[in-house]
């Protein structure tokens, strides 16, 4: 096995929830740590006292970048389709520790190669069909495109790393959904940093929404494609918390 198939079947356990306040908190003192920190925002958005101020919106929408709308999509009722919490929060896990070690070898990789071939020939990449070649070839030859190696995806700045997550995504809602889409759309969310922009929150929203209505369509709780929409569903209700869009149990 390589290190890049070892990355990505390491697991490891979930990260602690925050912490409480405790007893002696005063809140007249700043937040000593990051975890008392979010404690005391969770704290706070607690209180039962709710100001509501009434503000004409529209003088703002020049000025909008994503819209976000209640969701409205009908979830999966069929119990034999659906990944069980469980499951979710495991994938979850591993999800962010398959994160968190592709980030510390990008740095490496990084200082190691600051000017490989590889980040030279990303670089040539302009447009959207240089890209879709590159990944999944041409259909008038014999190329059928690349993995998305680790090299590959290391010699990518973050600005290529979203616009190549928004393309797949586009190209999934177009063309429909196939493993390689998959391996390049997943391999792409390892490396989006937080916190996200909207328009990143936007395209997560959007394939979630797509896997959700492929998944749909799905008449066999074998067919192989399961899994894979399961696991886009999970990571983006849960551990990117668009959870109106996670599964629930029935």
């Amino acid at each position: 096995m390589d290190s890049d198939d070892a990355a990505e079947t390491e697991i490891l356990a979930q990260a602690l929830p925050v912490a409480k306040l405790t007893e002696k908190f005063d809140p007249t003192f700043a937040p000593a740590t990051g975890e008392e920190y979010l404690s005391r925002v969770r704290a706070e958005a607690s209180k039962n006292k709710i100001v509501v101020a009434k503000i004409d919106t529209k003088k703002f929408e020049k000025n909008r970048t994503a819209q976000f709308f209640q969701s409205d999509f009908v979830g999966e009722k069929r119990s034999e389709f659906k990944a069980k919490k469980e499951w979710q929060l495991e994938r979850c896990a591993e999800f962010s520790h398959l994160r968190d070690k592709v980030r510390k070898e990008k740095a490496q990789f990084v200082n190691n190669f600051p000017m490989s071939e590889t980040k030279l020939t990303v670089k040539s990449l302009k447009s959207k069909k240089d890209w879709y070649s590159f990944c999944h070839g041409k259909k008038s030859d014999t190329d059928e495109g690349r993995e998305p190696r680790l090299t590959i995806l290391y010699s990518m700045d973050q600005n290529s790393i979203l616009k190549l997550f928004d393309y797949h995504v586009e190209w999934f809602k177009s063309y429909g959904f196939s493993h390689s889409k998959f391996q390049w759309m997943f391999s792409l969310m390892c490396f989006l940093e937080k916190p996200l922009i909207p328009e990143t929150h936007s395209s997560l929203r959007n394939l979630a929404r797509e896997c959700i209505k492929v998944r749909s369509q799905l008449n066999d709780p074998t067919d192989e494609k399961l899994n894979e929409l399961n696991l886009f569903i999970a990571i983006i209700g849960r551990y990117f918390e668009q959870t109106d869009l996670a599964d629930k149990d029935l």
